[in-house]
């Protein structure tokens, strides 16, 4: 089946004044290829179709809207979030690395030596938090690319990008929570550098006060919570932020990306109209 004849099979079932689009990557599923027609209205979705060669069953059809589905949300979920952090990573790498350099020529008492040490524990997650983010990116790119050679993608490939997205989801979380769990201490740093400046001259001192108030002012607290607490995330609200709490939370966050994709597909399937 050619698009052209998709776009025509499409066009019956619309309503007036909504606008069809066929998505762009095709499911190939059951030795078949599958297209699907979104319609929307004032960019809002208001109905699907499932086209494929020949006939298909209902329960063919919800199968085919899970997995095109579950695509499009993962890799607009990668390339709306993953890749606005990626973009920032060597800016984050040498920011993190010059206050921590800073702080080292910075500290002369043993609650000082404890401050810096406390703050280079979590510039040492974050930079774990964000190779980690560039790696799996990386695996999703190899995969998008083979993708992007005919826009066709299989159950295979969908299961593997869900699996990379759902690593990536937990990573970032792991990354802001530590933010949020570090809140205190940061404010705690910021206060003693204020009051103890000791050897540092006027460039590095601003440079480390300006940059730790990044990581701890009322805006930046706002944006954890904001990341933090919301309903898909909370089952992980008591997590401490860990390289450990990261391998032992993978399935978790496997079976929660797994979660979302069965209740939008319900929320899809009401939705179909073919």
């Amino acid at each position: 089946m050619e698009r052209t004849t998709v776009e025509k099979y499409a066009k019956k079932y619309k309503k007036l004044l909504e606008k069809v689009t066929i998505i762009h990557f095709v499911l190939s599923y059951n030795k078949r290829k599958w297209w699907l027609a979104e319609y929307s209205f004032n960019n809002t979705p208001k109905g699907y179709a499932v086209f494929t060669e020949g006939d298909s069953s209902v329960n063919e059809k919800e199968i085919a809207l899970d997995h095109i589905g579950s695509f499009i949300r993962t890799c607009i979920g990668i390339q709306s979030i993953v890749h606005p952090r990626i973009a920032v990573t060597e800016e984050i790498n040498n920011t993190l690395n010059k206050m921590n350099d800073i702080l080292n020529l910075w500290v002369k008492s043993e609650e000082e030596i404890k401050l810096k040490d406390q703050f280079n524990e979590f510039t040492d997650f974050i930079l774990w938090c964000q190779e980690k983010t560039n790696e799996y990116n990386n695996e999703f790119s190899k995969i998008a690319k083979k993708i992007d050679e005919n826009h066709l993608f299989t159950v295979e490939q969908r299961e593997q990008l869900v699996l990379i997205g759902s690593k990536l989801d937990l990573i970032i979380y792991l990354q802001v929570k530590s933010q949020y769990d570090q809140l205190h201490k940061n404010r705690e740093l910021l206060s003693h550098l204020k009051n103890h400046r000791n050897n540092l001259d006027k460039k590095d001192y601003y440079y480390i006060v300006t940059n730790l108030k990044k990581y701890c002012d009322s805006n930046a607290q706002k944006d954890f919570e904001k990341s933090l607490f919301n309903e898909d995330e909370l089952i992980w609200k008591d997590v401490i932020a860990t390289i450990d709490s990261f391998e032992r939370l993978k399935e978790s966050s496997h079976q929660k990306y797994k979660n979302i994709d069965k209740r939008k597909l319900q929320e899809m399937v009401r939705l179909l109209r073919n």
